[in-house]
């Protein structure tokens, strides 16, 4: 049998968290323990299911702890993708922090569509162009590290869990930094209406590189909101709210780690959005995934209905229409 197949069977038996009998949690704890000590001695690579399809991956990343039936997480590119498509057009992704690949595979790109991907780190950029082999009619890769200019830092990487974080270091690797305009110029990438953005600290540096295209294109944006132990984050984050209203960005949804909804926030009334980081910075419960919208009440709307679809029990779903009902005449299209 093909070691990459034992491998992958291990870790799924280690994701096995339904059930509470005593035999369920020896099984499952038996296999987590298994991982642990692969992933110390070689970490070898799996080949696991994610958005539908086989994605490979080493077996420290953690993606499919996370994304698993019925969680939210990471399905949020996969709404707005369909969205843009019901709009009357094709998908123009560009992708920062693509890791290995697992947005372009959520966002389901067909015919037509085109996306930019964008992975600095050594160890997941082979893994994002394996992943996304079938799809390289309609891809650019690259391996560049996307920022606010052009210039040079020194950087050195953290990698685990299937995240890779760049922290400035003196005594680090010599990295040449290049803003999205850049970037896309040397693709010849020219249309964008989903940029995504996760980088582990450095998305608003990539955001107001990308000012031009913003500027120019109005796509939908979503990005990662935390602190990073970044004593400015309040500071920035609000800074970057500024300049997406300066380029006509009228509204923010913020999504928790999880992927639910936490609150809309209106551009000409900022205090919602400074309660939502004081929420943030002083309980430590959670980051956001952020989106900002170019005036698209139909997908405020989508959304909305989305997750009042989600209530449980008939008291909660009585409350959710109830609220729903008042929100929906706000933003209707």
């Amino acid at each position: 049998m093909n070691p990459t197949h034992i491998y992958s069977a291990i870790y799924q038996a280690s994701l096995r968290r339904s059930g509470t009998s005593f035999f369920q949690k020896v099984y499952a704890a038996l296999f987590q323990r298994i991982r642990r000590n692969l992933i110390n001695l070689i970490d070898p690579d799996v080949a696991m299911t994610i958005h539908g399809k086989t994605l490979l991956m080493p077996m420290s990343h953690n993606l499919p702890m996370f994304v698993s039936p019925g969680s939210l997480v990471d399905t949020l590119p996969t709404r707005l993708a369909a969205y843009i498509r019901s709009d009357g057009g094709n998908l123009h992704l560009i992708d920062i922090g693509a890791n290995i690949g697992d947005t372009a595979i959520a966002c389901k790109c067909e015919k037509g569509d085109t996306a930019l991907v964008i992975e600095p780190n050594s160890l997941y950029y082979p893994y994002l162009q394996k992943n996304l082999a079938d799809c390289a009619a309609h891809v650019s890769f690259s391996q560049k590290t996307c920022g606010a200019n052009n210039e040079t830092h020194y950087f050195s990487v953290k990698t685990e869990n299937g995240t890779a974080r760049m922290v400035q270091d003196s005594h680090g690797k010599a990295t040449e930094i290049y803003d999205l305009t850049s970037i896309c110029k040397a693709h010849q990438f020219e249309r964008c209406n989903l940029l995504k953005i996760d980088t582990d600290g450095y998305d608003l540096e990539c955001i107001q590189g990308a000012m031009q295209i913003i500027e120019e294109q109005k796509p939908f944006i979503l990005f990662e909101a935390d602190v990073f132990s970044n004593p400015e984050y309040g500071h920035d984050l609000l800074g970057c709210v500024n300049k997406l209203k300066s380029a006509c960005y009228t509204h923010l949804l913020l999504y928790t780690h999880l992927g639910e909804l936490f609150t809309i926030v209106d551009m000409e009334d900022p205090a919602q959005m400074l309660f939502a980081i004081f929420y943030q910075v002083t309980s430590s419960r959670l980051y956001y995934d952020i989106l900002a919208l170019n005036s698209s009440n139909g997908f405020i709307q989508q959304e909305l209905q989305f997750f009042k679809k989600r209530a449980t029990d008939p008291a909660r779903k009585a409350s959710a229409e109830y609220i729903w009902q008042l929100q929906s005449e706000k933003y209707r299209p």
